[in-house]
């Protein structure tokens, strides 16, 4: 690992060594990307190092990747320059990625790979962020990475520096095929393996300081980040939460969702309770001053996604034995629902609020699928829960709004949301005639009410393809594990 006594001196190392941006660009694109990734895909005192040093764990090409992500998420920029940048840098970026491609697969391959492919999803060039990806856990395996340890032919060789970063691309891998196969509709295409724990996962060298969010210009740092500092420690500590939760997902999706799932629908009701008592273990693990606290400011962007994806998980599972007479009552696992539901819909609030940003993809998910929650609870005969469910809507709907500017790729699964509840609240007159359904009528000009959105996935492409399924039935009827109305099995 790198000495703390030579940060400095590599820092104005590195510093020299930026391609195609000013030195001061450089430094502060680098600067944003470290402090806003919420995949923790490099680290970056060994990222700094080899770049000062010219060592194995930089090159040009993931460089170009980190700038073009780092367009995303620095300040001072209009979303034009942005785009702009980030283009030029992704343009730089696949003509270094032509020249990798002549040679043996890279660690820092597959950590560009893995941008690019974060990039293309956000912008809605799904089928590039796909094939991104794909490669580089084709890279990943090449490599051996997706191996134990113990099972990998020469890994007595391997320093403590070198086994920690493959431990750790493992499992952004892991992470990232889970979210872009949610978002996708797409069935995960980087599966679990045996020895591997995110638990054992080695500590971060650069998680010691507290974190703070960074700004070119404090001038456009929001009141509530002026005094803002997060407790540290906490990057590894959410990383190893988060992949535990996606072995929890991984599973999920496999057994209740995907069309190759081989489980009756009595097997199906065993394996509920089993993922629920998993999910519930791993809750508890979570440290309560990691939890959201409505009191208190939100988490930074990688606690806030993990935390999101839980109540998502948690919801996607209870879903499918949701009972309608529950609907009414608020009680059985709609209850549990309705809680998830609600804690994200406060958590995206609270995140807004306290960063000034738009919810990224990964947040984007999981609050499509606590709205499509409460688009059922609108078909309730409680009229409170009716009402509560389409306040939660319509501050969905807005915050999704207000993101199309950052991921455009979302613009039709937000309309499709939309739809859906303005249909449900066009012909219930109590909802109509609410605050919330009057805002909910006037999104849907006479001209657009007959339009049926296209079924697409949440990053707005259609999820065809091989082991494909359809994220949007989640907006429709209730349906049980046998495909039948629940109520009716």
């Amino acid at each position: 690992m790198t000495d703390p006594a030579m940060a400095p001196i590599l820092q104005a190392l590195a510093t020299s060594k930026h391609i195609s941006v000013a030195p001061k660009l450089g430094d502060a694109l680098l600067e944003a990307y470290f402090c806003y990734q919420v995949f923790n895909i490099i680290q970056r005192s060994t990222f700094l190092r080899d770049m000062a040093l010219e060592g194995p764990m930089f090159s040009e090409f993931l460089l170009m990747c980190m700038y073009s992500s780092a367009t995303r998420m620095i300040d001072g920029m209009s979303m034009e320059e942005r785009q702009t940048q980030g283009n030029l840098f992704e343009r730089l970026a696949k003509e270094y990625l032509a020249q990798e491609m002549e040679g043996p697969s890279k660690i820092t391959t597959v950590q560009g790979l893995l941008l690019l492919s974060g990039r293309a999803c956000a912008l809605g060039n799904v089928s590039q962020g796909w094939n991104h990806a794909g490669l580089a856990f084709r890279m990943i395996e090449d490599l051996g990475i997706h191996l134990a340890p113990e099972k990998l032919a020469g890994s007595s060789s391997l320093s403590f520096e070198e086994q920690a970063t493959r431990d750790r691309l493992f499992w952004t891998a892991f992470i990232w095929d889970k979210t872009i196969s949610l978002a996708l509709g797409r069935e995960p295409t980087f599966p679990p393996r045996l020895g591997r724990d995110p638990s054992s996962m080695a500590d971060f060298d650069d998680d010691d300081a507290p974190w703070t969010a960074y700004f070119i210009n404090p001038l456009h740092c929001p009141n509530a980040l002026i005094s803002y500092v997060y407790q540290p420690k906490r990057r590894v500590a959410t990383f190893r939460f988060h992949a535990r939760l996606c072995l929890i997902l991984h599973d999920i999706i496999m057994e209740l969702y995907s069309t190759e799932s081989r489980l009756s629908s009595r097997q199906r009701l065993a394996f509920i309770p089993r993922m629920r008592q998993k999910l519930d273990h791993l809750w508890k693990s979570v440290p309560d001053t990691m939890k959201f606290n409505p009191t208190l400011p939100s988490p930074p962007p990688w606690v806030f996604m993990f935390q999101m994806l839980y109540h998502a998980t948690s919801i996607l599972l209870y879903r499918l034995i949701l009972d309608l007479a529950d609907l009414s009552t608020g009680g059985g696992y709609v209850a549990t629902c309705l809680e998830h539901s609600i804690t994200a819909n406060q958590m995206a609030i609270s995140f807004t609020r306290t960063f000034g940003e738009r919810l990224t993809y990964g947040g984007i998910y999981s609050s499509f699928v606590a709205a499509s929650f409460d688009i059922v609870l609108l078909e309730s005969d409680n009229v409170e829960v009716q009402l509560a469910a389409l306040i939660r809507l319509r501050i969905w709907l807005s915050m999704m709004e207000d993101s199309v500017v950052q991921v455009p790729c979302i613009r039709k699964s937000v309309q499709h949301i939309s739809t859906s509840t303005w249909r449900i609240v066009s012909r219930l007159p109590v909802l109509a005639m609410s605050e919330a359904g009057q805002w909910v009528v006037s999104q849907h000009p006479p001209q657009l009410v007959g339009a049926s959105p296209a079924n697409t996935s949440a990053f707005g492409e259609t999820g065809t393809g091989v082991g494909s399924f359809d994220f949007f039935e989640l907006f429709g009827p209730v349906q049980g594990l046998d495909g039948g109305p629940l109520g009716e099995q």
